[in-house]
């Protein structure tokens, strides 16, 4: 039987550099959602719009980034909620060019061992953590990599 979800799809996104570093947002103390926790830039996708494109609008919204493709690397649910989308991208951006909107009030870019390891973190960048370390184990050393087959670039820790 065929069942029609009526929650929304929001997207996460861990940000790569070009020097290997990915990008964490400290939420604003005043905002609604995990005040003053380190988290992912993201939200929700339009109705009608394409998940490429709604996830280069939230991050360049948030951060004034322009990243390049959108891979998905896993779903999760708030509370059974709205389903979350967990992607990564690349940027070729230069550190400096972060333009944060008012949800942050701060930035970082950090290595993945650090972003696997961080406490201090919002709900999407747990669920990030959690997803990250069900695929891999966990040392200092990791990183993302890609291969191209087909013509198509494909991401995984390595």
């Amino acid at each position: 039987m065929l069942k029609i979800l009526k929650q929304n799809i929001a997207a996460h996104i861990i940000i790569k550099n070009k020097n290997g570093s990915y990008l964490i947002l400290k939420r604003s103390s005043t905002d609604k959602h995990d005040p003053g926790m380190w988290d992912l830039a993201g939200g929700g996708i339009r109705n009608n719009e394409i998940l490429d494109e709604g996830v280069k609008r939230e991050v360049f919204e948030e951060t004034g980034l322009k990243i390049g493709r959108v891979y998905i690397l896993g779903v999760y649910t708030i509370g059974g909620g709205d389903i979350n989308l967990l992607t990564f991208s690349e940027t070729k951006n230069k550190k400096s060019d972060v333009h944060i909107s008012k949800e942050h009030n701060s930035y970082k870019w950090v290595d993945l061992n650090y972003l696997l390891k961080l406490k201090d973190s919002g709900f999407h960048l747990k669920a990030a953590q959690k997803i990250l370390k069900s695929k891999t184990k966990v040392n200092s050393n990791r990183r993302f990599d890609k291969f191209k087959y087909k013509g198509r670039y494909y991401y995984y820790l390595s």
